[in-house]
């Protein structure tokens, strides 16, 4: 068996299981290990390794056995960090205020993945507190859309001047490490570039820039096609996008078109491409 299936296996046959979970209104007994929770999760990490560790079980009445089962999802882990963080409150005699439970979370709170947080949980949780800043609250609801998406990202540009293409701007994917295909055709199709590269990308960061090999030059008045290959990974789109635009620092303006080629989401509305990067 490979690591994750060892991993799987200790954890289904509670195999050096050194932490009980009593979930839900039922107290279901949970048993887990402390290093995978606080591996996947910043909030168990400093649940089990801060200044205050927990010890014993630990229970979590308002999280059903089967929601528990799939903490890991950031709602679920977003509430977790809620509920303890009021509980030390509690317990250090302080009022449970936003900013008191925000200062007890420290850098804590940048590892929660807000933007996949639940819209309906955050409006009533967190964006009526003080927990987190306007800014912030208006910087989460802004984000790019999250989605469930396998196949190819395809969309069709043009320029009204010749071009050296340098790199294109992704909305990220919710993967630490993800390998990408990456291509540019021509008018009928043909490849101009091939490029395969894996991405370690950051949580939080909107786009990220992929730089090409080497430079592509794209010429006025041709239509080209950009690609990127989706293994099986949830990604983040952007919505309401220009069917064109124009360069801010140069006299460049770029045009786009749906793709036939595109399987996935991606349009002159919506999709995986949030910019170019280019020189004349």
């Amino acid at each position: 068996m490979n690591l994750p299936d060892c991993m799987m296996h200790m954890l289904k046959n509670e195999i050096m299981c050194d932490v009980t979970l009593r979930v839900g209104e039922g107290r279901s007994p949970i048993k887990a290990h402390k290093y995978m929770l606080a591996s996947r999760s910043p909030v168990f990490h400093t649940m089990f390794d801060g200044s205050m560790p927990e010890t014993g079980e630990i229970a979590i009445p308002d999280i059903e056995e089967n929601t528990f089962n799939d903490i890991l999802v950031e709602t679920d882990v977003c509430q977790f960090l809620l509920k303890w963080t009021k509980a030390q409150c509690v317990s250090q005699g302080i009022e449970s205020t936003g900013q008191n439970m925000r200062n007890l979370v420290g850098q804590t709170l940048y590892q929660i993945r807000f933007p996949v947080v639940d819209m309906d949980f955050f409006s009533k949780e967190i964006a009526n507190t003080d927990f987190l800043s306007r800014d912030e609250i208006i910087a989460i609801l802004s984000f790019p859309i999250y989605c469930e998406s396998e196949g190819t990202e395809a969309l069709i540009f043009q320029t009204d001047t010749d071009i050296w293409l340098r790199g294109v701007n992704l909305f990220p994917y919710d993967s630490y490490d993800t390998e990408i295909t990456f291509k540019i055709l021509d008018e009928i199709n043909e490849e101009i570039i091939v490029h395969k590269t894996e991405i370690d990308w950051d949580y939080g960061c909107e786009e990220r820039l992929i730089k090409l090999p080497k430079l592509v030059q794209i010429l006025s008045g041709k239509e080209y096609t950009i690609t990127t290959q989706n293994y099986r990974n949830n990604m983040y789109y952007g919505i309401d996008c220009n069917h064109s635009d124009k360069a801010s620092d140069c006299p460049v303006s770029i045009t786009f078109k749906n793709s036939p080629m595109c399987t996935g989401i991606s349009n002159v509305d919506q999709g995986q491409f949030a910019g170019f990067t280019f020189s004349v």
